[in-house]
C-alpha cells in the first residue's frame, strides 16, 4: 500500500518547478538507488526528537549533505541537479539554524525540533519525486512512512 502513496505523492509533488514528470535520465537510476540506500540508515530523518542530540544530528545532516552533494556532481541531468541542489541549500540553512540553537533550553529544543521537521519535509518531498521519477522504492518501513507523511506537509516558514 504505501509504494501506491509513495508513487501518488510523488506524482503529484513538485519542488521548484520539478516534478516526476520531468525527464529524469535513466542513467542515474542506480546512484539514485545507493542514495535511498544510503538514507535508510540515517536515523536523523525519522528518529523521535526525545532521541535526538543536536551534535548527532548535525553530524548525520553533514553527511546527508555530502551524499546529496556528490550524487549531485555525479549527475548530468538538469532537473536532478536543480531538485538536488534545492535539497543542499535547505540542509544548509538547517544545519545553520541548528548549530545557533541552545539545547539546554526548552525554546532551543523547540527550534531544532522545527528545524528537524522543515528538512524531513523537504527529504520527503525530493524523495517521494524521486521514487516516483526513477521508478525505485524505499525497502525501510521508516523512509516509506517519511514520504507518506511528511511529503505533503507545508513547514511554517519564517
Amino acid at each position: 500500500m504505501s509504494f501506491d502513496l509513495i508513487s501518488l505523492i510523488g506524482s503529484m509533488a513538485s519542488i521548484v518547478g520539478i516534478s516526476a514528470r520531468d525527464f529524469f535520465n535513466k542513467s542515474d537510476k542506480n546512484s539514485i538507488k545507493t542514495y535511498i540506500t544510503f538514507l535508510e540508515k540515517k536515523k536523523v530523518l525519522y528518529a523521535e526528537i526525545d532521541r535526538e542530540n543536536r551534535d548527532a544530528v548535525i553530524k548525520s545532516i553533514e553527511a546527508i549533505k555530502q551524499e546529496t552533494e556528490r550524487l549531485r556532481a555525479g549527475s548530468r541531468d538538469k532537473a536532478l541537479h536543480k531538485l538536488l541542489g534545492n535539497l543542499v541549500l535547505v540542509m544548509g540553512k538547517v544545519l545553520e539554524d541548528i548549530w545557533s540553537f541552545d539545547q539546554s533550553t526548552r525554546q532551543g529544543q523547540m527550534k531544532m525540533f522545527l528545524s528537524l521537521q522543515k528538512l524531513r519535509t523537504e527529504m520527503a518531498r525530493t524523495l517521494a519525486i524521486l521514487c516516483e521519477g526513477y521508478g525505485i522504492h524505499p525497502s525501510s518501513t521508516e523512509l516509506q512512512a517519511l514520504i507518506v507523511n511528511m511529503a505533503t506537509v507545508r513547514p511554517h516558514n519564517k
